[in-house]
């Protein structure tokens, strides 16, 4: 048997046959004979070792790349790496987008505009706070409700329904001081008015043969200044009246005029005037016969 004393570091420069054995002398100091073909099949194993273990660092991330508030991800299979998520940032994906740091927003300025930034719960509830409550709301300053609004009945199984007409222009509607409790009255509505002043439609002209009055527009008819003869009251008389409309019409002639009245006008209670008296006033009151489609006198005097 062939014994060969050599150190580890001289162990890869010699080769003595794999039947030598080798003296190795162990850090106690002790020496024990190992057979050399073990200890190339040693030095085989580790060395493969550790060339796996240096091959397979590729696929770590070192930690270097690891400051303080960072995480691992990746955007594509096989491809970690690190972020660092900031202050006031959470870690997420918008649509369409890769994992990243989306902001914040403290005050909603920008969660409107932007896909990459997420409301803070105080500025929610901040917010939130500044709009009122489904249930009994309260609101301040300027209101603006939709064109088309409805309100339940008491019953909720039907809804007034409120709308509206086209304006030229804005227009204010001034509700007035109530005393009490009080209620809309409408078109169709049957109600008793009290305490309640209708102020007649008025229009006037100065001296005409032929004047121009619509009755749908027209309570109280002056014509004043009266410098000819009336030809007829009835050609340029027009409107829709209903029963027993009022109509009152006053003529004042800078002398006595002759008047005709037409096929519009009957005698009523008295009879129809026909010339005014010098320059006084003279008033004659009128309703409308439905019966017979024309305006009937009932009064008439000069003053």
């Amino acid at each position: 048997m062939t014994t060969a004393k050599i150190s580890e570091t001289e162990l890869e420069n010699t080769s003595p046959a794999d039947t030598s054995f080798v003296e190795l002398e162990t850090s106690g100091g002790v020496s024990e004979h190992t057979k050399l073909s073990a200890i190339r099949t040693l030095f085989k194993v580790t060395y493969d070792t550790v060339y796996a273990t240096i091959a397979s660092l590729s696929d770590y991330v070192t930690k270097a790349l690891y400051d303080a508030h960072t995480i691992l991800y990746a955007t594509s299979d096989n491809t970690p790496t690190a972020l660092t998520v900031g202050e006031q940032t959470v870690v997420g994906r918008v649509t369409g987008g890769n994992i990243s740091a989306l902001s914040i927003d403290s005050d909603l300025s920008s969660v409107s505009a932007n896909d990459d930034t997420l409301p803070s719960a105080k500025a929610t509830k901040t917010a939130l706070d500044l709009k009122a409550p489904l249930a009994s709301p309260t609101f301040t300053g300027t209101v603006t409700i939709p064109k088309t609004t409805e309100i339940q009945d008491t019953s909720a199984d039907h809804q007034y329904v409120l709308a509206v007409n086209e304006l030229a222009a804005d227009r204010t509607v001034t509700l007035p001081l109530l005393t009490g409790n009080d209620e809309f009255v409408f078109a169709a509505h049957t109600k008793t008015l009290t305490n309640k002043r209708v102020t007649p439609r008025t229009d006037s002209t100065t001296s005409s043969a032929t004047p121009t009055i619509n009755t749908d527009n027209v309570d109280f008819y002056h014509l004043t200044a009266q410098t000819a003869d009336i030809t007829s009251f009835t050609t340029n008389l027009s409107g829709t009246p209903t029963t027993n409309q009022r109509l009152h019409i006053a003529v004042t002639g800078t002398a006595a005029r002759a008047i005709t009245w037409g096929t519009s006008f009957e005698a009523g209670a008295v009879s129809l005037p026909t010339t005014t008296v010098t320059t006084q006033r003279l008033d004659v009151l009128f309703i409308w016969n439905a019966v017979t489609s024309k305006w009937r006198c009932m009064a008439s005097g000069s003053a």
